[in-house]
């Protein structure tokens, strides 16, 4: 094998070695891992962590791994929320006066809280369309 050839295969090593380091900082950061856990399982330093944290495209590539995980478990939250619901309702029939209030406080705070989440996702829809018109999103002004 001539020189080119070694020196190419290396450089080719190298860039195996920093995909291979990458995918697993990507995986531990996106986890929620320090950067020094990430290091670890990386096989890096946690200064490599923060070097890479540098870079727009792993930065980009971290925040869409990590929307995709709050995703997946703000899906899975939704699938829990029926049976939340169905609890809060059975609470509503316990012997106890002081648990049927709490439960309705908890429901009734709840509905506010998801009403005016709701309400300002509105707005902002609105804004990110340039509308800037809080009907045009669909507001029915009710609260």
């Amino acid at each position: 094998m001539d020189r080119d050839a070694v020196l190419h295969e290396a450089a080719d090593e190298g860039v195996r070695r920093r995909a291979a380091a990458d995918e697993l900082m990507l995986e531990a950061l996106a986890a929620g891992s320090a950067y020094e856990n990430a290091a670890s399982a990386a096989g890096v330093s946690a200064r490599t962590v923060r070097r890479r944290m540098t870079d727009p495209l792993f930065a980009a590539e971290l925040a869409r791994r990590r929307a995709v995980r709050v995703s997946d478990l703000t899906g899975q939250m939704m699938n829990l929320g029926a049976r939340a619901v169905s609890v809060l309702g059975e609470a509503l029939d316990a012997e106890a006066v002081g648990d049927r209030l709490r439960a309705a406080n908890l429901i009734l705070t709840s509905l506010r809280r998801y009403r005016a989440d709701g309400d300002l996702e509105l707005r902002l829809t609105a804004l990110e369309e340039g509308t800037g018109s809080y009907a045009a999103a669909g507001a029915e002004g009710e609260m």
